[in-house]
């Protein structure tokens, strides 16, 4: 949701000359020279820069100051945006305070220029959906969209993923001009498509026959392993870094869900899941197994070990 806040922004202000060129820096690296000399390029080589900072609450108070130093006196070609991941309470975000006294935060605020949201919940979810759709443009009729909710995981980008497959599903069945076509026959094709999100939850719960049913129909094994892996490897991560008073990469939303979830799993049913993981990737590449045998194995160990009946 602030990426697409900010790309509206963007699109709202275009440069005098070509396109904002975004740089993407994250606040688990320290800074280092070249982006600080982001915010003076000058002259004819010079573009117009947008500088997002992902987590941007994970640099130190030293960060924060030489900030409250340069953006005075920044280029007017650069426009930085600065996202932090924080917890929501009491319907609104909790700002650290080593951010809240700089004069950076409190310019901003004042200004105006803070955009507060708490991302995607089961509640708000129907309601982003729609608004985002009127917001394309699509043509994707209600009954669909409410008919796509509950497929749907609490996140932005998944959802316009999923909005892309359904208008590419539209056109293609407006194409055919088969009497008695209808908007649920799109709905018919996109339950075919696999949704890794909803595939790792059911996981996670343990539910075997509904993992299988998230992949049944699906052909191409060595896509879904990979595409899972990745997912499921973040996943994992956010839930050891919880268990250990870590911060982790995950959306405000959900952050409450995931804390109980990860006091729940034991630290050793997080390390045996993620050794699954890397055994599963070397069976397949130095070929112990075949692709679609060791991602059955694989959904099948992660999915007992979650349902307490694998032994840890």
């Amino acid at each position: 949701m602030a990426l697409h806040r900010m790309q509206s922004l963007l699109a709202s202000f275009p440069p005098e000359t070509g396109e904002w060129i975004r740089h993407t820096y994250w606040g688990d690296e320290k800074p280092d020279a070249s982006f600080w000399d982001q915010f003076f390029l000058q002259g004819l080589f010079a573009t117009y820069r947008c500088l997002l900072i992902i987590e941007a609450e994970k640099w130190n108070q030293a960060v924060w100051k030489k900030l409250d130093e340069t953006l005075p006196h920044m280029s007017e070609t650069v426009w930085p945006f600065f996202l932090l991941t924080v917890p929501w309470q009491s319907g609104k975000p909790k700002i650290p305070a080593s951010i809240a006294k700089t004069k950076t935060y409190i310019l901003a605020d004042q200004k105006g220029w803070v955009w507060r949201n708490m991302g995607l919940t089961e509640q708000n979810i129907s309601s982003y959906l729609f608004s985002r759709a009127r917001e394309r443009g699509t043509s994707l009729p209600d009954t669909l969209l409410r008919s796509l909710v509950p497929l749907l995981p609490p996140e932005a980008a998944a959802i316009e993923n999923e909005l892309d497959k359904l208008e590419i599903l539209l056109r293609a069945e407006q194409e055919k001009k088969q009497p008695g076509g209808n908007a649920l026959d799109v709905l018919s094709s996109y339950d075919q498509e696999f949704n890794p999100f909803l595939c790792i939850r059911h996981i996670e719960e343990g539910n075997l026959e509904k993992v299988f049913g998230d992949i049944a129909g699906q052909k191409d094994h060595s896509k879904l392993f990979f595409t899972l892996q990745v997912l499921l490897e973040r996943d994992f991560r956010a839930l050891w870094q919880l268990k250990t008073n870590q911060s982790a990469s995950i959306a405000p939303s959900i952050q409450a869900k995931k804390k109980e979830q990860a006091r729940r799993t034991p630290f050793a049913l997080l390390a045996r899941a993620m050794t699954t993981l890397v055994e599963t990737e070397w069976a397949i590449k130095n070929g112990t197994m075949d692709v679609a045998t060791a991602f059955d194995t694989m959904l099948i160990t992660l999915t007992a070990l979650f349902a307490g009946k694998e032994r840890l």
